[in-house]
């Protein structure tokens, strides 16, 4: 290509990649990538490198703006180019295979991602003078690792990607942030929560300093805290973060792109945690529409939100539809990953809460057994993943009665929680289950000592008003009543009651029992009054719970009419 050609050319793409990276600016990003191959194309040959730089430029562009299949045909030729090319080296080539593997993994082609990265990644570790690219194909291997859910395999290429853009550009770069954002992604799936809200804290303010303030990479920072949020059982405020993130991605992709499907998924989560179950359903039919549109029906991210439709379908209480979406993820999953991945097992997982829900002991045992093996044989007898599998099934053999067999799960669930995460809240329920089921058998002392120690943990992590602190507190007062501690007890039952009324809608069923428990203790503390009232409250929070009709509530209108004679 002539000089006067190139130079132009160069400055043109440099214009490109400034209105899309930093400005963001999509429309005039994509006329200035256009611009610059149509300038390129009029003065070189196709097998020139700075022709193929520029087919590249317009696949990777396209890929984020989420035109898939656009990308994927200029990636087929650049690679094929390449493969004709003269002068062009091995680095490049990399490069373009990077890119291209990102593309595969959009697309949900787990096994031609891997490949792609890991040619690159074997050339680049050796051959990248700058190591920028090697940083670059790091960062890809370590997200492919982390959605694939190999979190050990997931961090030192986190890491290598963070090292490389620290001591190139320095901790103030947008490069050095998007790193340490994914290293707070992985900290928060391994359950250091802490140390993950530090890094996406630190992300977001190097964003916020580097970028204009609808960037989509703060925009992502901010979906990762609604992630963080959500797991802390922050529903509020994870809603907040999602719904700002929505409002960046909406306003720069528009509203058909995959990447606002994801956080219309991860909102319609939080809304259904918040029992927003109405706006919840909207948001994911939305985010299914998007994904079928872009990927077709049968791809990852439509199974990931037919499994969001089924929870929210459990949460209003229609199984058959809860059974319809989480049968297809399952389907989708077996096809598109394999019948024994960690994912596949939680569709299967999901397929036993349903089978369960609508009664169907048998199938659900069936369920969970599979989803267990399944984690026992991906990711070892004392992994977190482990530990719900146990969690699951015990829950379930102790509602057939089967209390000695769950008591054996229950305790090893418990165990590897504490040691995987520590004070965590998933340890704190795991700890609660325990602890009710050592009461239900007698075992004073030991639940007890679940108890206390799951209480603390909540109360630490949340505060003494979060919903998860209250149930818990239940079980802690039911404790105390057993065992003759009847004003330790009173006041446990007091305190919960008040934080299920003030979550009025979100915690009625927790209302009801605690009411009804509490009535029981006013009964043996010998103030019949106040139990009545109790019995009378509970039977009336029950009819709200479950109906006119609802057995419990009929059976604390009776209790409180024979115990006093009404």
């Amino acid at each position: 290509m002539r000089g006067d050609g190139t130079q132009r050319a160069q400055a043109l793409r440099l214009k490109a990649w400034e209105a899309f990276t930093t400005q963001a600016d999509m429309a005039r990003a994509e006329a200035l990538f256009e611009k610059t191959f149509a300038t390129v194309a009029a003065h070189g040959r196709n097998t020139d490198r700075d022709y193929i730089q520029a087919k590249h430029d317009l696949a990777a562009f396209y890929h984020a703006k989420g035109e898939l299949r656009r990308s994927f045909d200029l990636f087929e030729d650049v690679l094929a180019l390449c493969a004709r090319a003269e002068g062009v080296d091995r680095v490049f080539v990399s490069a373009c295979l990077n890119d291209f593997g990102a593309l595969w993994q959009s697309l949900g082609d787990i096994g031609a991602a891997h490949d792609h990265y890991r040619r690159a990644y074997d050339i680049l570790k050796t051959e990248d003078p700058s190591k920028l690219g090697f940083a670059s194909c790091s960062n890809n291997m370590g997200r492919l690792m982390h959605d694939m859910g190999d979190l050990n395999r997931c961090q030192p290429f986190y890491e290598t990607a963070h090292d490389i853009y620290a001591s190139t550009f320095g901790d103030e770069h947008f490069k050095t942030a998007e790193s340490v954002n994914n290293i707070g992604t992985l900290l928060d799936s391994i359950g250091d929560l802490d140390e993950a809200r530090i890094h996406l804290a630190r992300a977001l303010a190097v964003m916020e300093r580097q970028r204009p303030p609808d960037h989509p990479d703060i925009g992502q920072v901010y979906n990762n805290f609604g992630r963080l949020k959500h797991g802390l059982a922050d529903y509020a405020g994870a809603a907040a973060d999602f719904s700002r993130a929505l409002d960046i991605f909406v306003k720069t992709f528009g509203v058909r792109h995959t990447i606002v499907g994801q956080v219309r998924n991860n909102h319609a989560l939080a809304l259904n945690s918040l029992g927003r179950t109405g706006p919840a359903e909207a948001e994911i039919a939305d985010a299914i529409a998007i994904f079928e549109q872009q990927y077709g029906p049968s791809h990852p991210n439509v199974a990931t939100a037919c499994n969001t439709a089924g929870n929210i379908q459990m949460a209003v209480g229609d199984v058959a539809r809860a059974r319809h979406y989480h049968s297809r993820a399952l389907a989708i999953r077996k096809t598109a990953l394999r019948r024994d991945h960690p994912v596949t097992a939680h569709s299967i997982t999901n397929m036993g809460i349903v089978e369960q829900a609508a009664g169907h002991a048998g199938r659900a045992e069936r369920f969970f057994k599979q989803a267990l093996a399944v984690f026992e044989t991906s990711r070892g007898p004392d992994h977190p993943e482990t530990a719900k599998g146990l969690n699951n099934l015990a829950s379930l053999y102790s509602h057939m009665d089967r209390r000695d067999e769950a008591l054996a799960m229950f305790e090893r669930a418990a165990g590897i929680f504490e040691s995987a995460y520590g004070d965590h809240p998933v340890t704190a329920q795991a700890l609660d289950n325990l602890g009710a089921l050592y009461l239900s058998l007698g075992h004073g002392e030991k639940a007890a000592r679940a108890l206390d120690r799951a209480h603390t943990i909540s109360e630490a992590l949340f505060g003494a008003d979060h919903l998860l602190t209250a149930n818990i507190l239940v079980n802690v007062a039911v404790a105390k009543h057993a065992f003759g501690a009847f004003e330790e007890a009173l006041a446990a039952f007091e305190a919960a009651v008040t934080v299920f009324r003030r979550n009025a809608g979100k915690a009625d069923f927790q209302l009801a029992v605690a009411l009804g428990n509490l009535a029981e203790l006013y009964s043996d503390l010998g103030r019949p009054g106040a139990a009545k009232r109790c019995f009378a409250d509970a039977a009336a929070q029950w009819r709200r719970y479950g109906g006119p009709d609802d057995p419990r509530a009929v059976d604390c209108h009776a209790r409180s009419q024979q115990q006093w004679g009404i």
